[in-house]
């Protein structure tokens, strides 16, 4: 971009930022220094499932197998990310005190936005540099490429990264665009397990945002169905970049199976030991007796008589060895109050168990429902 066309750029840009709110108009930018952009029966269950020693960890395996979709198995970049076993990178905290602070638009975000900087010779740091140098125009909260997340923005205050609508909402957070098959993968892969760390953070579920309602949004998302900006990231990187490097485009259902896959495992990666697998008979079972979906409440309490129930590293006879835990093992209280990420109905029962995590205990349990203070829910509306 020469000279003039970049301080048109810049004028059009503050023009934004100075007349709508408090500066949360602006746009996305491309980082680079010749570029900045505008965007859940109870006690008959007991018996079957007390006598099993099953780990928490070969649960995790067995569940992450199951959560496979049809749309994670036919992408190639989803595959090789399995088959290799990447691991995703850690968040590496670098908090700059210069960036403005404004609250989101009721008190916390609705989800994740995903850019990607569009330059093609720039690294991580030197878009943190320039990002830095140039907030006043626009800033996201963390960059990502194969090697690193990188946090610089408080995720609890918002961005100016995607226009005036989804910058009230949405976490936001750049892709660097990196040049071979293995770092491409490790990108998504981080990206993907950022993504779904966010949505825990904050208690959110996880839902594909391509129609423009969901929690995992692209900027081109954004911009066809909130406005406000006319950005189309990252669809191209990922699709071009996808048949560059694996001979298939890449796109935002594959990242967003990505996610879910992430999300459903508390981020605990891909690295899928496959002799801790369950048989495939099993793992069939296990996928034909529940159905799983996102839960409407993410937090409850426990109800007054929930001791009266089991507790449970999965749905009792659902096709795993189910192992059963004492309460007090958790050190809770009627009225402690749980987060949910998860509903199983099973349909030989029609029974409603929630998969659920303890103030001060990382570990998940199901229970089951008049365990929880919790609305009932229509079972067919789930089967």
């Amino acid at each position: 971009m020469n000279i003039v066309k970049r301080l048109l750029k810049y004028t059009v840009i503050t023009f934004g930022l100075l007349s709508v709110n408090n500066f949360v108009q602006a746009e996305d930018y491309t980082t680079s220094e010749s570029n900045v952009r505008s965007d859940q029966e109870g006690n008959q269950e007991k018996s079957s499932s007390e006598s099993s020693s099953e780990s928490f960890d070969s649960e995790n395996v067995n569940q992450k197998e199951n959560q496979m979709s049809n749309n994670y198995s036919k992408s190639a970049v989803n595959n090789y990310i399995l088959k290799n076993e990447l691991k995703a990178a850690s968040v590496t905290k670098a908090i700059w005190k210069g960036f403005p602070k404004a609250n989101y638009a009721g008190g916390k975000p609705k989800g994740v936005v995903i850019h990607e900087t569009a330059n093609n010779n720039s690294t991580i740091y030197n878009e943190i540099a320039f990002m830095k140098r140039n907030y006043n125009l626009a800033f996201v909260h963390s960059f990502v490429d194969a090697n690193n997340v990188i946090n610089i923005a408080d995720t609890n205050y918002l961005a100016w990264g995607a226009g005036y609508f989804a910058n009230q909402k949405y976490v936001q957070f750049e892709q660097v665009r990196v040049h071979s098959k293995k770092a491409f993968a490790k990108e998504v892969n981080n990206a993907a397990s950022y993504t779904a760390s966010i949505l825990r953070q904050y208690n959110l579920p996880c839902t594909n945002g391509s129609k423009g309602h969901g929690t995992v949004m692209s900027h081109a998302a954004v911009s066809k169905y909130l406005g406000g900006t006319n950005h189309t990231d990252p669809v191209g990187y990922y699709s071009s970049y996808g048949r560059k490097f694996f001979g298939q485009s890449y796109n935002m259902n594959n990242f967003f199976e990505l996610v879910k896959y992430y999300y459903n495992q508390n981020g605990d990666g891909l690295q899928t030991n496959q002799s801790n697998v369950s048989s495939q008979s099993q793992k069939n079972k296990a996928k034909s007796s529940v159905v799983y979906s996102d839960p409407e409440n993410n937090t409850s309490k426990l109800s007054s008589i929930y001791n009266k129930y089991g507790l449970y590293n999965h749905v009792p006879n659902s096709g795993y060895n189910t192992k059963k835990f004492n309460w007090n093992s958790v050190n809770v209280n009627e009225g402690t109050e749980v987060k949910i990420d998860k509903i199983g109905v099973k349909k030989s029962t029609k029974s409603v168990w929630y998969r659920v995590t303890f103030p001060n205990d990382s570990k998940k349990y199901w229970v089951y429902s008049k365990a929880l203070d919790i609305d009932e829910i229509n079972v067919n509306d789930y089967l």
